[in-house]
C-alpha cells in the first residue's frame, strides 16, 4: 500500500465469522488500520458518529437493511468513502450498492485478491462503479 498514514477502515457484516475473516486479512496490512466493527446498519451509523472512518467496508443485506438511510448516511459519512460487498454478484446488487453511494461492490467470493486494492483506490479518489 502507498499511504504513509494508516487508512482507516469500519467493517460492517452480520455474519461474525465474516467480519473475522476481514479483519484477519486486514491486520497483516501495515497500512490499514479496523478502527471498529458492525453487526448491523444500527451499530454501523452509532460507530461512525464515535470515529470517523476513512473507508467503510459494509455488507449490502444485513437484517436492519430497513433501517439504512442513504442521506443520513452520506451526511454522517462525509469524506468516508464506502465499498459494498456482497455474495450476490447480479444487478439488483449492483443498483442498490450504487443507490448507497458506494465507490464499488465487491464480491465476498473474491475478497482475498480485491479487498486491499479496492480499499488503496477508495482513498486515492479513483471511482471504480464496476463490480468485482
Amino acid at each position: 500500500m502507498m499511504t504513509s498514514v494508516p487508512i482507516r477502515v469500519l467493517v460492517a457484516d452480520d455474519t461474525d465469522a465474516m467480519r473475522q475473516a476481514i479483519c484477519e486479512l486486514l491486520s497483516h496490512e501495515s497500512a490499514v488500520n479496523v478502527i471498529g466493527e458492525a453487526r448491523s446498519y444500527a451499530e454501523l451509523l452509532r460507530l461512525v458518529n464515535e470515529d470517523v472512518p476513512d473507508v467503510v467496508l459494509m455488507d449490502l443485506y444485513m437484517p436492519d437493511e430497513g433501517r439504512f438511510n442513504v442521506t443520513l448516511v452520506r451526511s454522517q459519512l462525509r469524506s468516508t468513502r464506502l465499498l459494498a460487498m456482497s455474495i450476490w454478484d447480479n444487478e439488483e446488487s449492483v443498483r442498490l450498492s450504487e443507490s448507497y453511494g458506494a465507490l464499488r461492490l465487491l464480491n465476498k467470493a473474491n475478497l482475498v485478491s480485491v479487498l486491499v486494492p479496492a480499499i488503496e483506490e477508495c482513498v486515492q479518489g479513483r471511482r471504480k462503479t464496476q463490480h468485482a
